[in-house]
Parts: C-alpha cells; sequence; structure tokens
C-alpha cells in the first residue's frame, strides 16, 4: 500500500475513535445538485487526500466532536450542512455588482460658453447594481468631479435608488428561474439515454421543492418506470432469443430429425457403421439415398427424446410475436415521455411569457397567491410592503411629481413616493440645484435653494386619482449664476390639487389646479399677511395657475397622442417655472404616428413658452411657436434615413458674467447603411446639420452654419478602417476636414486606433492633426483607454485654432 495511504488510513482510525459523537457533519451531495463550496474551500476541510480513483478521504475543520471525517466516492461533492438539513448555501445579505471608473480630461482651449487654456478634469464614479437577501434591489452612484476650471463646479454626490420597476423585474426574474426548475435535466432527460445508462427510475431528493415540482417529478417517475418495466422485458426476450437462437434451435431440430429418419434404431456403433457402408457402396455422382433402412422406430425415439419441429416454430414465432408487442409497447411509452416532456417545455414557454407580462405588483401578487412557487419565491412582507412604493431616494434624486408644483428638479436629499391600494402619498426633503447644469456654476456663487414636499391622495398614480400637493421652500428667483447673494432667494409656499380619469383604456386626462404666495414686491399692501395666507387669498388672482394635458393611444392605427395647456399668473411660483411677474401662458400637441408596418415613423410637434429653464432671463416670456417633425424610414436590408426640424438650445456668457440659453431650429438628416461588398462588411454613414441662427443668438463661433459629415467603414477583421470627411460651410468660413483611420483588435482585449487629419480653410491655410488610442483589458483589473486627439477649430478671427484633447478612462467591473 502507497505510505501516504497507509498514514491517512491510521489517522483515520486513530481520529474516529478519538471524535466517535460528531456534530458538524460531511453531507454528500452529488455534483449536479450543488456547485459551492468545494473540497478545495479550506473554510470547511483541512485534511482531503485521494485514496484511489473513486474514494476520497475528508476531515473537516474543529477538534473531537466538532470534527467529520468521511470517505467520500469522487462523484459526490462534500459541503457542510446548513441550518435547514439541504446542504444549499443560504443567500449572501448582500450582493453587489457594478463597475468603478475614471476618468481625466485634457483640453489645450475650450470656448463654449467660458473661453480657457489648459482645462483638466478629473471624474471618479462607482455605479452599483445591488440586492439584499437576493430580494431587495437597489441603485447607487457615488461621484466626484473636480477641475482647475473657475467656472466649472467641483462636487461629489451620493445617490442611492430604489425604484419600483427594478422589484418588479427582480421578482419576475425569480419566477422565470422557478419556471425553469420545472425543465431541470433529471425530468427533460431522453429516456433512451437514461436507460443506457443504467438509470433506475429513482427521483432525487425533492425537499424544499414546490407542490408542482413534487407533481411533475412523480409523473415522470411513473411514466418512466412502465418504459423501464416494458423495456427490461424486451431485452429479457431478445437475449433469450439472441444467446442461443429460436431460429438456429429450429434448424438444428430439423437436421435431427432428418438424419434420425436415415439412421436405424439400433446402437450409435451400428448406426456409424451403417452410414460409412453407404458411403462405401455409393458411386460417383449417385446421391445419397437408403431405401433398407426402416425409420419408424428412430422417429419415435427422435419425437421422444427431442422436442418436436413445430412446438419450437411454433415457441419462435410467440418470442417474435411477444419482442413486437413489447417493441411497440416500448415506443408508445417512450413517445409518451417525450410527448409530457414537450408540453413541459411548451408550458414552461407560455407560463415564462405570461410572467414577463405582469408589470404591476397587483398582478404579481396575484400570479404568485394563483401558483404553486417554491417557498424562496413566495413574496416576503417586506416585498409587499416596496412593491407598493413607487420610488426611494437618498442623496441626489431627479424628482418629476406635477406641471405646477416640483417638476425636473435636482435634489439632493430624501424622497419617496407609494401607492399601496388606493391611497397615494409622497415626501421630499432636501437642498436644489435649479441650475442643473452645474459645470457652468461654480460653488462659490451657488446661491442655497430648498424644497419640502408633501403629496396626498386617492386612486392609482397612473389611472384615475386626486391628489393634494403642499409644497415649500427657498428659491432663488433670479438668474444668479455668478451672483452669490442670498438675498436673490426668496421664500415660496404653494399648493395644488390635481385629478386624472382615465377616460377610456388607452386615454386619459389630467387637470391641475395651484396657488402660489407672491413677493413682497408684487403687492407691498399684503406684506402683514404670511405666506400661506396669501396662498388661501382667493381675492388675489395673480398667484394662480392651472393645467390641463391628455394623452391616448390608438393601437389599431399605431398613433400617439398628447398635449398639454398651461396659464400662470405674474404672482405665481413653484419649482417648475423659473421667470417671475410675467402673465405667461404655454401649449405643447405632440403626435407620433407609424405607418407601413411600422417601418415608417412620423413625430410632430408644436409648443409655445414650453422650454423653462433656469439660465434664462427672470422676465422671460416667449410669444414663439416652435415647430418639430422627424421622420424615420428602417426597412430590413435597406439603409435608415431619419429627417428632422426641431428647435435647439445653446449656453452662451453674456454681460455681467451671467450664462444664458438661447434657442434656435435645426434641421438634421441621417442615412446609415450596413452592407456586405465581396464578402466584406462594410458601413456608410452621412449627417447633413443646418443651424438656424445668428451671432447674436450664441457667442460659438458657428452661427447660421451647415455641416456635412460622411463616414465609410470596412471591417476586415481584425483591422477597421474608416474614412471621414467633414465640410463646413457659413459667413466667412469654409472648413474641409478628412481624417482616415485604421483600429486594429485582439479579441476583447486589445484595440489600436491611429489616424491622421488633414484641414483646409478657405482654400488658403492647410493644417495636420491626428489621433491615436488604445484599450486595454488586463484580466482581474480592469479595462485602460488613452486618447489623444490634435484638431484645429475655427475661431472668433476666421483662423483655425490647435486645440489637444486627451483623455484617460479606467474602468472596473465587478
Amino acid at each position: 500500500m502507497n505510505p501516504i495511504r497507509f498514514k491517512i488510513l491510521i489517522a483515520l482510525i486513530f481520529s474516529t475513535a478519538s471524535c466517535f459523537a460528531q456534530k458538524n457533519k460531511v453531507l454528500l451531495v452529488p455534483k449536479s445538485k450543488i456547485m459551492k463550496p468545494t473540497l478545495t474551500d479550506n473554510k470547511y476541510y483541512n485534511l482531503r487526500h485521494h485514496l484511489d480513483d473513486t474514494l476520497l478521504f475528508v476531515m473537516s475543520n474543529g477538534f473531537c466532536k466538532n470534527r467529520s471525517i468521511e470517505l467520500v466516492p469522487n462523484e459526490f461533492v462534500a459541503v457542510k450542512e446548513t441550518g435547514d438539513g439541504s446542504g444549499q448555501q443560504k443567500d449572501p445579505l448582500l450582493n453587489l455588482h457594478g463597475n468603478v471608473l475614471y476618468n481625466f480630461n485634457y483640453r489645450s482651449y475650450i470656448d463654449t460658453p467660458f473661453a480657457q487654456t489648459g482645462m483638466i478634469q478629473h471624474t471618479i464614479q462607482t455605479y452599483i447594481n445591488g440586492d439584499v437577501a437576493n430580494k431587495y434591489p437597489f441603485k447607487a452612484i457615488f461621484t466626484y468631479r473636480g477641475s482647475n476650471s473657475p467656472y466649472f463646479s467641483n462636487h461629489s454626490d451620493v445617490s442611492i435608488q430604489y425604484r419600483q420597476t427594478d422589484m418588479l423585474e427582480k421578482v419576475k426574474s425569480d419566477l422565470r428561474k422557478d419556471a425553469d426548475s420545472l425543465t431541470d435535466k433529471s425530468i427533460l432527460v431522453n429516456p433512451a439515454l437514461k436507460y443506457k445508462e443504467e438509470q433506475y427510475p429513482i427521483s432525487d431528493s425533492l425537499l424544499n421543492r414546490s407542490p408542482r415540482i413534487k407533481r411533475l417529478h412523480e409523473k415522470f417517475d411513473s411514466l418512466y418506470k412502465i418504459y423501464y418495466t416494458e423495456r427490461q422485458q424486451l431485452e429479457a426476450l431478445q437475449q433469450q432469443a439472441g444467446s442461443h437462437s429460436l431460429v438456429q434451435a429450429a434448424i438444428e431440430e430439423r437436421e435431427k430429425e432428418y438424419f434420425k429418419k436415415e439412421m436405424p434404431d439400433d446402437s450409435l456403433a451400428d448406426s456409424i457403421k451403417i452410414i460409412k457402408n453407404m458411403w462405401g457402396n455409393a458411386k460417383s455422382g449417385e446421391s445419397f439415398k437408403s431405401n433398407d433402412i426402416d425409420d419408424s422406430s428412430l422417429l419415435a425415439k427422435v419425437n421422444n427424446k427431442y422436442p418436436s419441429v413445430d412446438s419450437q416454430e411454433v415457441r419462435l414465432k410467440k418470442v417474435q410475436d411477444s419482442i413486437a408487442i413489447l417493441t411497440k409497447e416500448v415506443a408508445s411509452a417512450e413517445n409518451k415521455i417525450l410527448s409530457f416532456q414537450k408540453k413541459l417545455t411548451d408550458s414552461v414557454q407560455t407560463l415564462k411569457q405570461n410572467i414577463n407580462q405582469l408589470n404591476s405588483p397587483e398582478t404579481i401578487t396575484d400570479y404568485v397567491n394563483k401558483n404553486d412557487t417554491t417557498e424562496k419565491n413566495r413574496l416576503t412582507t417586506a416585498q409587499k410592503f416596496l412593491l407598493s412604493v413607487d420610488q426611494i431616494g437618498i442623496g441626489r434624486s431627479w424628482i418629476n411629481y406635477s406641471e405646477l408644483t416640483v417638476k425636473n428638479v435636482s435634489l439632493n436629499g430624501v424622497n419617496i413616493e407609494m401607492n399601496p391600494g388606493k391611497l397615494y402619498m409622497a415626501g421630499a426633503i432636501g437642498s436644489v440645484n435649479n441650475q442643473f447644469r452645474d459645470f457652468v456654476l461654480n460653488n462659490n456663487t451657488a446661491t442655497n435653494q430648498s424644497v419640502k414636499l408633501v403629496r396626498f391622495g386617492v386612486g392609482r398614480k397612473n389611472k384615475n386619482n386626486l391628489i393634494l400637493t403642499v409644497y415649500g421652500g427657498h428659491k432663488a428667483l433670479l438668474n444668479t449664476t455668478g451672483v452669490g447673494d442670498s438675498s436673490s432667494t426668496q421664500k415660496i409656499v404653494g399648493a395644488s390639487l390635481a385629478g386624472t380619469v382615465a377616460v377610456t383604456k388607452n386615454t386619459s386626462v389630467t387637470g391641475e389646479y395651484a396657488r402660489s404666495s407672491y413677493s413682497d414686491n408684487y403687492d407691498p399692501s399684503e406684506i402683514s399677511k404670511g405666506l400661506f395666507g396669501r396662498v388661501v387669498n382667493f381675492k388675489m388672482r395673480a398667484n394662480e395657475a392651472w393645467n390641463i394635458k391628455f394623452q391616448s393611444n390608438y393601437p389599431r392605427t399605431n398613433t400617439k397622442i398628447d398635449g398639454s395647456y398651461t396659464k400662470m399668473g405674474a404672482a405665481f411660483q413653484s419649482f417648475t417655472i423659473y421667470a417671475s411677474n410675467v402673465k405667461q401662458d404655454a401649449y405643447l400637441l405632440h403626435v407620433n404616428q407609424l405607418l407601413w408596418k411600422k417601418q415608417l415613423s412620423i413625430d410632430a410637434s408644436i409648443r409655445k413658452n414650453d422650454f423653462n429653464s433656469p439660465l434664462t432671463t427672470a422676465s422671460y416670456s416667449n410669444t414663439t411657436v416652435f415647430k418639430a417633425i422627424q421622420v424615420s424610414l428602417a426597412i430590413p436590408k435597406y439603409p435608415f434615413i431619419s429627417v428632422g426640424y426641431y428647435p435647439t438650445s445653446q449656453l452662451f456668457l453674456g454681460s455681467g458674467n451671467v450664462v444664458y440659453q438661447s434657442w434656435y431650429n435645426t434641421f438634421n438628416t441621417i442615412a446609415s447603411y450596413t452592407y456586405k461588398v465581396a464578402k466584406l462588411n462594410m458601413s456608410t454613414n452621412a449627417v447633413y446639420t443646418k443651424f438656424y441662427n445668428n451671432q447674436s443668438d450664441t457667442s460659438f463661433a458657428y452661427f447660421n452654419a451647415s455641416t456635412f459629415t460622411l463616414n465609410h467603414s470596412v471591417y476586415l477583421k481584425p483591422f477597421i478602417f474608416q474614412g471621414n470627411l467633414t465640410v463646413t460651410d457659413q459667413q466667412d468660413i469654409h472648413l474641409v476636414t478628412i481624417e482616415p483611420l485604421v483600429t486594429y483588435k485582439y479579441k476583447n482585449i486589445l484595440s489600436l486606433t491611429g489616424g491622421i487629419t488633414w484641414s483646409r480653410l478657405n482654400a488658403v491655410n492647410t493644417l495636420w492633426g491626428g489621433t491615436a488610442g488604445m484599450s486595454l483589458l488586463i484580466k482581474n483589473i480592469g479595462t485602460i483607454q488613452i486618447n489623444y486627439d490634435k484638431v484645429h477649430l475655427p475661431a472668433y478671427n476666421g483662423t483655425l485654432m490647435p486645440v489637444d484633447m486627451g483623455r484617460i478612462t479606467f474602468n472596473k467591473v465587478f
């Protein structure tokens, strides 16, 4: 015996003698049933050795009564027993997935909306998509951004979010896994293969399985046992017929009968002599024949000594008939199993389709209650509660409650919105950054703004409801970018009552009436009244607003229509609008139409005064009606084409170092096509853009300009060859840029890109630039990307200004 094995066996004997009352046992669990922990996990085992190819010696951690020693077959995996006796590990308390991102940006020069040289910015962001106890999902984002710019703000953000949609998807995912468990390998195994592997119909342990799964296993076992029994009987008959063939036996009996007829009824010696004489007397060419032998007594002896030929043929016929019958019965039993398996897989697919259509807490709860889900997939009390919560936000969140109270506001605080049954509740509190484009707002000049909000109502949020909202806080009533004056903020209070009516299944109408406090300057005679007293002063009409909106969907014609109309008094204030002391109204009408089997999409809208921005002037009121239309055509195997005409915004720096936002129309056309030529994959993209603005609208160098860009790519693994052509035209500027690029890719590990840029301005100035980039995936570390570009941008004096741009990115997925 091998010395190592001998020592282990000695240790086994002594250890077993001294530790005969173990508390922690080692379970023998088939590999197909569990993956972790394995025998390589030192947390559970401190001694293991393969005694031979079929036996493994295992000693668990612990001393004396806490130690377990087993001889484990190699086809089993030893795991530490859990509290429920199942051998399965419990779900961890916290599951975290996501990525960590670091981004370094460098620009040698920027001109929009500020002019700065040598701008550097660092961004560190961690995104987490996790869950608690594998049941309660959440998302978290941690962000830090800093730069050397006097205009760009340095800030840190934390955002932890719960969304009802995430919980719905988590529950649906678990239900889909539960449905998939109905089709495990032990049920879907081919019966012929199962029999070939000599697997006797023994059910696996169904402990902690749902009643539905237990019934399916019992059904499969009952069908397979019939198949197994009949297959055994068939093989027994085939073996009986094959080991000493009945056909051969019948042939042998015929030969015996034939020879017995020719042989005398004497001793074997006499018979041999007669045969010799018969052959000796025979002449050449004569057939063998003896007319001198009386075979009556010999035949009688043969009939008495051997079964008759007829009985052998009858027996053969019976066996053959039995084999034929059993063959059909085995085939029928196999077909029943296959039919059962097909119906099972089809039903599971249907079940998963039904699960995918569960899009509300009510339908999820109803499904779980009506179906035999496993214990772990039944909704806990906490899950049922969280399914009634629409959202919970801690840290940075975007809140959007109603048209006249709080809409599209960046909140740094806490907010919750829930709709248990027919009761609706919501609340939010925290600081507000109305100037949500905070990259143009330095922290030193930011004004302190805050919001407090509570909402109560009845009904369902997305159906019929009636909701009362009360809000308050501090708000900057002026565009104060660059002005750190706390007097520019004012305390406001307001309330609104909103109701939604579902006119039809696909059409709903919402109406809202709101009133707010107003500033002392608006009506000095009301200074003595408190803020809420001004809200309920119904003699004052300038501090009220109302809104009506509708949305409708017509599935038969693939048409969607929505619109709204808003009217606000000059003294009305909320966290939705930013203008003050301006009486205004706004409307919007939007239509989306799908035609030609949904291959042609037409999206059109008209709107007036609907661009609420903190970067507009305080007294902003616009009577301009903006029109927008977007037409897209997507036919398989043909180019994608999109044509649009829509409003676009531009930030610019005005007098007093104040940032403003202007709007103008843009025309845009896109054509894209992916195809093959001589077995080479190619793609071609063309974009044409036209800005309808003038120099007074923006401080940007481009105004009333048109740009045409053409891109062509050839995919020749491991290379990608690209060519870019850009032509820009506007007053005093005609710029042509040509840029060829080559990219090399090695699997998903390495990517190298290089190119040169040729620019020609007004057919006079010619300058060269270039681009270089690398992406490297390092196993267990992350992905590193490095990019450098040298470009030339138009300057105010009509020349090209060289600009160096660099970026370094590190991304780690976990």
